[in-house]
Formats: structure tokens, C-alpha cells, sequence
């Protein structure tokens, strides 16, 4: 009976548990990977780049990619957006996974679409001022094209923007949730971003980093 138990123990999915993480851009210019390994981290979600254009790619993605992989740890991606109707995000969804591509099977956690304060303020600049229907529907183009080219999706926000500009058809999708300062998440997330723009110094990133929480082995 014992052999028996073992036997189904060792068939059975591993639970989901919390993973550590953390979110790098072009501006983490130096991390020691085997520090951040050794501090409990498990995967980091990498800023491929931002808009539409391809000489906005993040110029450290490839190496911060091969650090990554060097340590083992699984890596996901976000695509700053500007977009300012659906054909833009769909553009950008593009180039994120044709520079995914080049890394496919070291990607397994989501490819993440991010509009936040800074794309309001672009958009805003250009005379377009997006509602929920339009942020909606840029999220959803975006996330349905990242599944059409063969990888996980989600979407970011902060929870002033969660209630604000996203309806329920992105709700749908997986949620990384900025939202530090709180002892948990207060609405359903994969990834919670639990502290923003601190000391990494501690955890192998040169300067200031934000880090998080998974709740999926993904």
C-alpha cells in the first residue's frame, strides 16, 4: 500500500505555490542571476519593449534572457503599450512574439500586455482619449493575437485601472496585479506585483526593481 501511494504521489501535478519574481526592463543594466537564484527566485518577467516599432525592443532583452536561462529560471514577458486603436495593439503583439520567437522554448510563463498611466498620457497627446470599450478591446486584440502565435497571455494593471478601463471579457484572461502595500491581493490575479521600485541590490539587481508573487506554475 505504501509503493502504491508513492506511485500516485509521484503522478500527481505539483499544487500551485508561490513563486518569487520579478520585472526587469532596459534600465536593469546589471543582475547577478545566481543571487537571484539563491535568494528564492524562480522566474522574472522581462520587458520586451514598448509601441509599435522595432527599434523600441528593450536593447538588453537578449542577455537579460541568457542570464535567465543560465540559472534556470523561467522566464515570462510585457510589452509596454501605445497603442491608440486595435490595429496598434495587434502591431505590437506582433513584434513581442516575433522577438519571443527567437527565445520560444525558454518562454513559459505569459506574454503580458501593459497600458498604463504613461500610454493614457501618449494617447491623450495624440487627441485620442480611450475609454473602457477602446482599453478593453486593445487588451483583448492584443492577448488573442499572443495565443494565436502559440504563447500563454495576460494582462497588467494597477486596481484603479483593473475597475476603471478593463471589462470582463479581459477579466477572462489571466491578471498581474500592481498592488503593493496590502497583506494580499484584493481582487483575482496569477501574479501579484507586491512591491514596486525598490532595492534590488539585496536580491542581485543593481539598483531598484520591482518584484512579485506568482500563484501558478505556469
Amino acid at each position: 500500500m505504501k509503493r502504491i501511494k508513492e506511485l500516485e504521489d509521484a503522478n500527481k501535478p505539483p499544487d500551485p505555490t508561490e513563486q518569487k519574481g520579478s520585472d526587469i526592463s532596459e534600465y536593469n543594466a546589471s543582475i547577478d542571476w545566481a543571487k537571484f537564484k539563491s535568494t528564492g527566485h524562480t522566474f522574472v518577467m522581462i520587458k520586451g519593449g514598448y509601441g509599435k516599432e522595432s527599434s523600441q525592443i528593450n536593447p538588453r532583452f537578449s542577455a537579460q534572457v541568457q542570464g535567465a536561462v543560465s540559472q534556470n529560471i523561467k522566464i515570462g514577458m510585457y510589452w509596454f503599450s501605445y497603442a491608440t486603436n486595435v490595429q496598434e495593439a495587434i502591431q505590437e503583439a506582433n513584434l513581442c512574439c516575433d522577438l519571443a520567437d527567437k527565445y520560444r522554448t525558454n518562454i513559459s510563463y505569459p506574454i503580458s500586455f501593459d497600458w498604463e498611466n504613461d500610454s493614457m498620457k501618449y494617447a491623450n497627446s495624440v487627441g485620442i482619449y480611450p475609454d473602457k470599450q477602446l482599453i478593453s478591446d486593445m487588451a483583448l486584440a492584443f492577448c488573442n493575437r499572443v495565443i494565436e502565435r502559440g504563447y500563454k497571455t495576460m494582462n497588467y494593471s494597477n486596481l484603479d485601472y483593473y475597475n476603471k478601463y478593463f471589462d470582463d471579457r479581459v477579466k477572462k484572461y489571466d491578471w498581474w496585479l500592481a498592488r503593493p502595500g496590502v497583506a494580499k491581493p484584493d481582487v483575482p490575479c496569477a501574479i501579484w506585483q507586491s512591491e514596486l521600485d525598490v532595492d534590488g541590490t539585496s536580491r542581485g539587481i543593481n539598483g531598484n526593481a520591482d518584484f512579485d508573487i506568482s500563484f501558478k506554475n505556469y
